[in-house]
């Protein structure tokens, strides 16, 4: 039996609850959710009485008396401090992406992990979305040349001060590494354009034989979500906000495929449930992961032409 909890009880967090109350009755014999953990004690309180959750602590170091594995969903900026603490007391943790804000960060964490063989999953749920999971066994059969990423959204204010290469260009970095199983990489190109209502970042990473295009875009009121695959056999284009396939072959036949799957955050914490008892990732991303993706970010951010 896993004893789990989260600290930080924000939007975020309470996503994580909210699925790990109905995963912990979905796996009676195997997890129990027994602790929230928060500076603001009332969030927690709140929480813990919708998903009847029993222990609420605004003290991480109370709080990691009570179990044996912590998701991390707190700001950007303390949630490698936060999982150090953690996997300093033995605990096994899944942190939210990107897990820290430099590379050395990753590092440390690293080190401490070794040294309390704890498991240490990153939150990249882009992983775990139908269309990914539809895309990655299938990729070589489109004989891909380019793998063209768009993401654009709105952000809210209070999100703007995460700068937006950190808060969504390091979910496609992950996924064109994760597609490709690429351990190296070149950064080919990459622009931060600055506006008044937010930045938009554009970055074309070359792996093994082809192209990742990465737009990034914080000012468009239309939210999209899409990977194309431009291949020698086939265009793809798969639409992950609204779980839709359509392929173009090259002899001319056309399909368009409605995926259906269960919810992608419910599958990243089955999956880091299993790495703690399996001690094996699967599609769960690890340190090693989080670290290739920083030091790319690190690279755009530090790029010039």
């Amino acid at each position: 039996m896993i004893k789990i909890g989260v600290v930080g009880a924000g939007r975020w967090g309470t996503n994580h609850i909210r699925v790990l109350s109905e995963l912990s009755k979905e796996l009676p014999n195997k997890l129990m959710f027994t602790a929230i953990c928060d500076i603001d004690i009332s969030k927690a309180l709140n929480l813990a009485k919708t998903y009847n959750i029993p222990h609420v602590f605004s003290d991480i170091f109370e709080f990691s008396k009570h179990v044996d594995a912590a998701v991390i969903a707190t700001p950007i900026e303390t949630l490698s401090n936060v999982a150090l603490k953690m996997i300093d007391r033995g605990k096994h943790v899944l942190i939210e992406k990107p897990a820290a804000i430099t590379s050395k960060d990753i590092i440390m964490l690293e080190d401490f992990a070794k040294k309390k063989d704890a498991v240490v999953g990153v939150g990249y749920i882009m992983r775990f979305t139908s269309v990914i999971d539809f895309i990655k066994p299938s990729l070589t059969k489109f004989s891909p040349i380019f793998i063209l990423f768009r993401r654009f959204s709105r952000r809210p204010g209070h999100i703007k001060k995460i700068h937006i290469v950190f808060d969504l260009a390091v979910h496609d970095i992950d996924l064109c590494l994760y597609l490709t199983d690429a351990d190296s990489w070149k950064l080919e190109y990459a622009k931060i354009f600055h506006t008044d209502i937010d930045d938009s970042v554009i970055s074309v990473l070359k792996v093994k034989d082809l192209y990742c295009n990465i737009h990034i875009d914080g000012v468009s009121l239309h939210k999209v979500r899409e990977v194309d695959i431009v291949g020698a056999k086939a265009f793809v284009r798969g639409n992950i906000a609204e779980d839709t396939i359509m392929i173009k072959w090259d002899n001319g036949e056309f399909n368009v495929l409605k995926l259906q799957d269960e919810e992608p955050l419910k599958k990243e914490l089955r999956s880091f449930i299993e790495a703690i008892e399996l001690r094996k990732y699967g599609k769960l991303a690890n340190l090693s992961d989080a670290f290739k993706v920083l030091k790319i970010v690190e690279e755009i951010m530090n790029y010039t032409t």
